[in-house]
């Protein structure tokens, strides 16, 4: 299984924790980052990472050159997670800005986080030269329709249930799952398993062939395609 979300390094025994994901047939997972240190996570290799300045952070000042500084020193799999929050503030406009200059630049796949109207922000992903994801996704099909028919993979989101209804409407090959988790207490051991389960179901897959459909899409992203 691929978990294309996962705040691993935010636990508080991630070493136990990927063991223990391992052992529910985990192959690998992206680990965004949120805000600085922009710095690969420690102790988890064999696993993918990202740098982002999350919305809901507030960046302290020269964060973007120390960003374009990581990026060059160690280059990540992809930027983000990065986005708008309803919640956030009015400076988060500025920041994301910054980062989606930067990702242009570099090539860079995204990971996007959206709480609120995405309208303008998806007008600015549709002159993005790489890959887009966007994340955590679950609830109606229209509510996405938009940005998959822009190509932006839509990563779905552990609290989809019984309603099959998104997993179903994603064109196969922009479906990614992830378990977004960020403690043990939310257990993506049971939770990521549990959604591979949904997906297989959504799209009348057998279990094999669910997770051969998200590693293909997985690599894809990561190359930018």
């Amino acid at each position: 299984m691929i978990d294309a979300h996962l705040h691993l390094d935010r636990f508080d025994d991630p070493i136990s924790a990927l063991a223990r994901l391992r052992e529910a047939g985990l192959e690998t997972a992206l680990i965004p980052g949120v805000c600085e240190p922009f710095a690969p996570p420690q102790g988890l290799e064999g696993l993918d990472y990202a740098y982002g300045q999350h919305p809901l952070y507030d960046p302290s000042p020269g964060w973007i050159d120390r960003l374009e500084r990581a990026i060059a020193t160690d280059r990540p799999s992809a930027l983000g997670e990065l986005g708008v929050d309803r919640q956030a503030g009015p400076d988060q406009l500025e920041v994301l800005a910054a980062q989606l200059q930067l990702g242009r630049r570099e090539r860079l796949p995204l990971i996007v986080h959206l709480v609120g109207d995405g309208g303008a922000l998806l007008a600015s992903l549709r002159r993005h030269t790489s890959s887009v994801m966007l994340h955590r996704c679950s609830g109606r099909p229209s509510r996405f329709e938009a940005w998959w028919k822009a190509g932006v993979y839509i990563s779905v989101g552990p609290k989809v249930g019984e309603d099959l209804r998104l997993l179903s409407a994603v064109p196969d090959h922009l479906l990614l799952l992830e378990s977004d988790a960020e403690h043990e207490g939310q257990r993506p051991w049971e939770t990521l398993p549990a959604l591979y389960d949904a997906a297989a179901r959504a799209k009348k897959r057998a279990s094999g062939s669910i997770k051969a459909l998200i590693s293909d899409n997985y690599r894809r992203f990561l190359k930018g395609a």
